[in-house]
């Protein structure tokens, strides 16, 4: 657990490299308690500020595979792998929980499969007992839209609050395992009605608890592989130097910017590519099958 407590510390300011994945989006909707197929997390019993959860698979989010093990704590959720950590933080603060707990959803009988997670009840130390605050994740489990939910809350006063600000901070990253690394950033300031979206790691507050019926969406920047009838498939990805296509033995790779500038041309031969040169950064490749017009598009992260 002394981990989970380094990442708080970790995420309230430090510098690394990182860039988008998210699209940021804030809408309005009516905050809808979890229902009776909800299960109440345990606490872990060595630490009862911590909640243990084995998912029942693994989920994909940042493009990347987490474990089923999953922690939960005062207001963030957590899952390790050998090569990544990933968090989904709706309300980072002092959290203590009185008499709501924590519930989770693990929902896959409808058209779209979610996981949600919801702290009910929950006070923030220091403040008055008749204070409260609830929120919930739901994470599609087929797109990865990551959504945070804000409900009823009474807030007083700001002593539950990290660096003597007024509100909590909303995360979604993904780092290294020993957290040394930023991979992708997401982190909102100010105002909650309308925040400003961060994507490099800064000691980003917002300055009140977010009104009832606050969504917070996260929607992955959309690289429209369905427009293609066959998939690309490559690896790896993250690349350091030779990216390797499966299925498109030799034809040209277009590099583009996140932002689509076109930047460098390179050849695909024997299904390799060599993306050595690239300085670090996630990047656009439009890769172009000999006597084929229609390119495949896809998005890489080069370390």
């Amino acid at each position: 657990m002394k981990k989970c407590t380094t990442l708080l510390l970790l995420l309230i300011g430090f510098a690394s490299f990182s860039q988008a994945y998210y699209n940021f989006v804030q809408k309005q909707a009516t905050y809808t308690p979890l229902g009776n197929n909800a299960l109440q997390v345990p606490y872990y019993q060595q630490d009862p500020r911590f909640y243990l959860v084995t998912l029942p698979a693994p989920i994909k989010a940042f493009g990347q595979l987490t474990n089923t093990d999953v922690t939960i704590g005062s207001g963030f959720l957590i899952s390790t792998t050998a090569q990544y950590s990933f968090a989904f933080d709706p309300f980072i603060a002092q959290l203590a929980d009185t008499s709501g707990g924590v519930y989770m959803e693990w929902d896959t009988l409808g058209t779209e499969k979610h996981l949600y997670v919801e702290w009910r009840n929950f006070k923030l130390q220091g403040h008055p007992v008749s204070d409260f605050v609830h929120f919930k994740i739901d994470f599609n489990l087929e797109n990865e839209v990551l959504e945070f939910h804000y409900g009823p809350s009474r807030v007083t006063d700001t002593a539950g609050f990290y660096n003597a600000n007024s509100g909590p901070q909303v995360i979604a990253t993904l780092l290294s395992p020993d957290f040394s690394q930023v991979f992708f950033y997401n982190a909102l300031e100010g105002a909650p009605a309308n925040p400003t979206h961060h994507t490099t790691p800064v000691g980003a507050f917002l300055n009140a608890v977010p009104p009832e019926g606050t969504v917070y969406r996260f929607e992955p920047i959309n690289l429209s592989l369905e427009e293609n009838k066959q998939q690309l498939y490559i690896y790896p990805n993250p690349v350091v130097g030779i990216l390797k296509v499966e299925n498109v033995a030799s034809g040209t790779v277009t590099v583009q910017s996140i932002g689509g500038k076109e930047l460098t041309t390179k050849k695909l031969r024997n299904h390799e590519v060599d993306l050595s040169d690239l300085p670090e950064g996630i990047y656009i490749l439009k890769v172009s099958e000999n006597g084929n017009v229609k390119p495949f598009t896809l998005k890489i992260v080069k370390q």
